[in-house]
């Protein structure tokens, strides 16, 4: 009995300190993103602290052409992103087998905790160790601005706790692109 109630205590304190981490990267980011006023070294800095900081495989983010027909590889942190990024991806708005399509076009959050599991699951050579993905949408209103991936060498990484905590990251991500777009604008 003993034995059981310190391994509960020790739990609690793993998802305890778990929680205090993604909360102080939430603030990291937004910290980040309320001060970088450049688009693009806004996004390479919110998708680099996230990779770091929530110890993820790959993250990238998606931007929505001015067409509104495509999704653009923007940014990415990760391993490989740097492979990624030259390749200068995109996916077609309507492409019919791909998390980050979907996402774009029902402005819905995907998770695929087994990715093998997953047929809108569009998989890449250049990112082979990808096992679990969410995606979200980068709205403000009822603005499309992209979407944000996040992806893992694990199965079963995201758990629906952790989603909130992604979708507000994503949030506050939207935002300050949209704010960094209307400076740079004027």
């Amino acid at each position: 009995q003993a034995q059981k109630e310190i391994t509960e205590r020790k739990k609690a304190e793993e998802i305890l300190t778990k929680r205090v981490r993604e909360l102080a990267t939430v603030a990291e980011v937004s910290a980040a993103a309320s001060t970088i006023l450049q688009p693009q070294q806004l996004l390479q800095t919110v998708t680099q602290l996230t990779e770091e900081n929530f110890h993820l495989y790959h993250t990238q983010i998606y931007l929505l052409n001015e067409a509104g027909d495509s999704l653009v590889l923007t940014t990415a942190a990760g391993e490989v992103s740097q492979y990624v990024l030259a390749q200068h991806w995109d996916i077609p708005f309507n492409h019919p087998h791909s998390l980050i399509a979907r996402t774009a076009r029902t402005r819905v959050s995907a998770i695929a905790n087994d990715v093998q599991q997953e047929p809108d699951f569009l998989p890449t050579p250049l990112l082979p160790k990808t096992k679990s993905e969410i995606t979200i949408p980068m709205l403000v209103g009822n603005d499309l601005l992209g979407v944000f991936d996040l992806q893992s060498d694990e199965i079963g990484y995201f758990t629906d706790d952790e989603v909130a905590v992604y979708i507000a990251l994503a949030k506050q991500i939207s935002v300050a692109l949209q704010n960094a777009r209307r400076y740079h604008i004027t």
